[in-house]
């Protein structure tokens, strides 16, 4: 092969329906450094029609920020208060019309270059999919992958082995740091959940499950995280979330299908 990076793309069962557009909702308290990098380059992708930025911390917010909150393709909503991570997707999914606009959830300590997300939409994955981030194969941890990613290749999109009797944070840490699916496959998140298991009420309503691999995904992996695991309400509110997945999706901690604390507080932004 030359040296230009490929696309590798697994085969899956669904035929493709061509998605019109993309956009990116990032949810953010504007910790990680990565996070206005990453906003100038999906802004200079000419794949990605909108980026909407849920801005959960105005005071904390960059100053850099005000040269970019006039860009036609960026919409940032401020927020008097943390709606956090599923109350922020929600909101976000609510500015987008098209049944077939092709939506990234993104952490904000995440960046995916624009190759790899115009790769994405060409491949237009199938209408009741979700595809989540797999990591790379040398942090991959407890992520199994039947295939091999060449070295020259851009990304792979691969078949992954979802159980709904378990949270994602026990099957693929990080999974959930970046999803992609259809405007109208967007099921709302209950408002009950804040942080947690978003992801997974996403991917137990998907037809199928998708991960994504790519040696160029950049991460600034639990910024967001490391700050919030100082806060004093952080254990109370993952407790709470707790609860209320399993009463909505049917787990109890004794079944294993919850993660503990360290593993959840290790996903999620």
């Amino acid at each position: 092969m030359s040296g230009r990076p490929q696309a590798l793309i697994l085969e899956h069962e669904h035929s493709p329906v061509t998605a019109t557009t993309l956009q990116l909702v990032i949810p953010t308290l504007w910790n990680p450094a990565r996070l206005m990098t990453a906003l100038e380059d999906y802004l200079h992708c000419p794949v990605v029609e909108r980026v909407i930025v849920i801005d959960n911390d105005p005071g904390n917010q960059p100053a850099a920020v005000r040269r970019l909150a006039h860009h036609p393709r960026l919409l940032l909503l401020h927020q008097d208060e943390n709606l956090y991570v599923n109350p922020s997707w929600n909101l976000g999914m609510a500015q987008i019309s098209g049944h077939r606009t092709l939506v990234g959830l993104l952490n904000d300590d995440i960046q995916i270059p624009c190759p790899v997300l115009a790769r994405l939409l060409a491949q237009a994955p199938p209408c009741g999919t979700v595809v989540g981030l797999l990591p790379a194969e040398e942090s991959a941890r407890n992520c199994v992958s039947d295939s091999t990613l060449p070295e020259d290749a851009l990304f792979a999109l691969e078949p992954f082995p979802y159980r709904q009797d378990l949270s994602i944070g026990t099957q693929c840490s990080g999974f959930g740091s970046a999803l992609f699916l259809r405007r109208g496959d967007y099921v709302p998140v209950p408002v009950s959940l804040k942080i947690w298991f978003g992801d997974d009420w996403l991917l137990r309503h998907a037809d199928q499950v998708l991960g994504l691999r790519s040696p160029l995904i950049r991460m600034d992996r639990h910024v967001t995280m490391s700050a919030l695991r100082r806060s004093p309400a952080f254990r109370e509110r993952l407790a709470q979330d707790k609860r209320e997945a399993g009463t909505l999706l049917g787990w109890n901690q004794s079944s294993g299908g919850l993660p503990s604390a360290t593993q959840r507080s290790n996903e999620r932004s």
